[in-house]
Parts: C-alpha cells; sequence; structure tokens
C-alpha cells in the first residue's frame, strides 16, 4: 500500500487478492491518504468490488 506523485498527479497502490491495482487521485496527498484508507476499509469488510475481467475476442472473430 502505497501513496506517490508521478507527473504532478497524486496515485494510490493496494494488493486485494493478489491483484495490484493502481488509481490516480489528483489534487492533493491528503485526498490521496483518504481514498487508500476508504479502500482499505473496504477490502478489510469485504465490500471492494473488482472489475469483471474482460473477455478476450480471437483475432479471427476481430478481423471478420
Amino acid at each position: 500500500m502505497a501513496i506517490y506523485k508521478k507527473n504532478g498527479n497524486w496515485y494510490i497502490d493496494y494488493y486485494c487478492d493478489l491483484v495490484r491495482f493502481r488509481q490516480k487521485i489528483e489534487p492533493s496527498k491528503k485526498q490521496a491518504e483518504h481514498a487508500l484508507a476508504i479502500r482499505l476499509s473496504e477490502i478489510v469488510r469485504g465490500t471492494f468490488k473488482m472489475a469483471p475481467k474482460r473477455k478476450r475476442i480471437p483475432f479471427g472473430v476481430l478481423a471478420e
């Protein structure tokens, strides 16, 4: 779990079920800290919803 600044924007970095997530939180470090605390509490409570995995489209289907 981390908070870092890159190119003038603040980011949060965390793991859930061995999957790494990085999210851009723009305005300030304080808001990034708050967002990270919210994400961690969601993970602990079990209410964090991971985005469903996208289905891969085979090239043959895409080419048609």
